[in-house]
């Protein structure tokens, strides 16, 4: 039989070096994916404007945060959002759901700004991009409003039976303020009044995923500002007597210089 031969076959240094570096060259894509899919943790920041909003109205006392959320490493998707706020002289706490987002830009009606709400949703945040979201909290049970109602049927009431053409708002007014209606509602809005002088503890909790982020601030209310807001709940009970009479409105915005607690952004 012949003799059978065998061929050895010798890889020089220049293949064998080729070799390894196409197999590196298939493997890093995919300890990349592996490592962003596995390893790397999405993370949420938030920013602010550096101001809340405060309000008191039918709807009771609530609250806006002008914010802007970052996700960093992987797109994070926001599915809720609630705040609590907490009086520090007391520990009285209120818990609030987002209701609302506002526009970050306001539009001019001969003089007045005007800005346009959506209802709050979750959002999709893509991976190292930001999302404004200036968001409104509500009353998370909305008792004050279902509570106010009565009121408002009772004001609406007084409000018909009291203008008049032949009646200025000036004496309609004078005359509607003395009603009984008028001030058991002005009772019941200075009651829920949250806003006292003093410090507030906000804390706004974000879920995503099976995460929850919270981000805390302080603010304080000084007298001015307790000012401003009982002017808002004298508007709020004149608003049936001024729609009637077609007066315009003059609620003033109340804000609240934002801190960082703690040293968190």
């Amino acid at each position: 039989m012949p003799e059978e031969t065998t061929k050895e076959v010798i890889m020089t240094v220049y293949e064998k070096w080729a070799l390894v570096l196409s197999v590196v060259a298939i493997l890093i894509p995919i300890i990349q994916w592996a490592w962003k899919k596995w390893i790397v943790q999405p993370k949420l920041n938030h920013y602010h404007t550096g101001y809340a909003y405060l309000f008191i109205n039918q709807s009771g006392s609530y609250i806006k945060v002008e914010s802007v959320y970052e996700a960093l490493n992987k797109p994070i998707s926001i599915k809720h959002i609630s705040a609590k706020v907490e009086r520090e002289h007391d520990h009285c706490q209120r818990n609030y759901v987002w209701s609302a987002f506002t526009s970050p830009t306001n539009l001019q009606f001969v003089g007045n700004s005007a800005f346009s709400n959506e209802i709050a949703h979750p959002f999709r945040i893509e991976a190292d991009h930001i999302y404004c979201a200036f968001t409104e909290f509500a009353d998370k049970d909305n008792s004050a409003y279902r509570s106010f109602s009565n009121f408002v049927d009772k004001l609406t009431n007084e409000a018909k039976h009291i203008g008049s053409p032949q009646v200025s708002y000036n004496d309609a007014f004078k005359q509607y303020a003395t009603t009984e209606a008028y001030k058991e509602a002005k009772t019941e809005l200075m009651n829920e009044l949250f806003w006292k002088i003093g410090t507030y503890i906000l804390s706004i909790t974000a879920e995503y995923g099976k995460t929850k982020k919270t981000f805390s601030f302080v603010f304080e209310v000084s007298q001015e500002q307790t000012k401003q807001l009982q002017h808002n709940i004298d508007e709020t009970l004149a608003a049936p007597l001024k729609r009637l009479y077609g007066v315009p409105f003059n609620m003033q915005a109340v804000q609240a210089k934002l801190d960082s607690k703690d040293g968190e952004s």
